[in-house]
């Protein structure tokens, strides 16, 4: 019996979303409302300041009032925090981290198992939702899979180019309100035989 190319990586797909932790945090992962991060100050007193970025995109740090954190990547964050901080208060340094990930809304639909809206960690890639999600439909497209965000095609995964040549260059993180869209597959041609 012939069997298409690719649909095998989703046959022991999880039932639900795994929380991804206990990993390091890329500096191009960008802070959103919900994020956790911790903040240390070490000088004449040391002191740990657990934050939750706001719904207005802000951190509130304690004697240093509200910055805007909200979009910016996790490095830019981090510069911006401790710039704040810095100047304010002579001798002192400053770590920052992430303590705990937002979680975000996104919808998968078209040829996919499990089509729906489905709340995820900020941190989550293309490829980790539709594992997670049970995959794509023996019916969908394996080459054309689309993210589209407030209306507009941000990328588009061939996933034959990541089991093919390790190429994940589409695989992007993933974003509040992004629509993952599965196309039908097209036509197709099998060959079997002694070929």
């Amino acid at each position: 019996e012939l069997q298409q190319f690719g649909y095998d990586l989703f046959s022991q797909a999880p039932t639900t979303f795994t929380q991804v932790n206990n990993i390091s945090v890329p500096d191009n992962y960008r802070i959103g409302t919900g994020d956790n991060l911790v903040v240390q100050l070490f000088g004449k007193r040391n002191v740990e300041y657990n934050l939750t970025v706001t719904r207005e995109g802000n951190l509130m740090i304690p004697e240093i009032g509200p910055r805007r954190v909200t979009g910016l990547t996790f490095e830019e964050a981090k510069l911006a925090i401790s710039e704040a901080i810095e100047t304010k208060r002579i001798g002192i340094k400053t770590i920052v981290t992430l303590s705990e990930f937002r979680s975000i809304q996104i919808m998968l639909v078209g040829e996919v198992s499990k089509p729906g809206s489905y709340s995820v960690s900020g941190f989550s890639t293309l490829i980790n939702a539709l594992v997670s999600s049970g995959g794509v439909k023996r019916t969908g497209s394996l080459r054309n899979i689309q993210v589209k965000r407030h209306g507009k095609l941000i990328t588009t995964l061939d996933l034959y180019a990541l089991l093919l040549q390790g190429d994940d260059s589409a695989n992007i993180y993933l974003r509040q309100g992004d629509l993952i869209f599965v196309p039908p597959v097209g036509p197709t041609v099998g060959i079997a035989g002694e070929v």
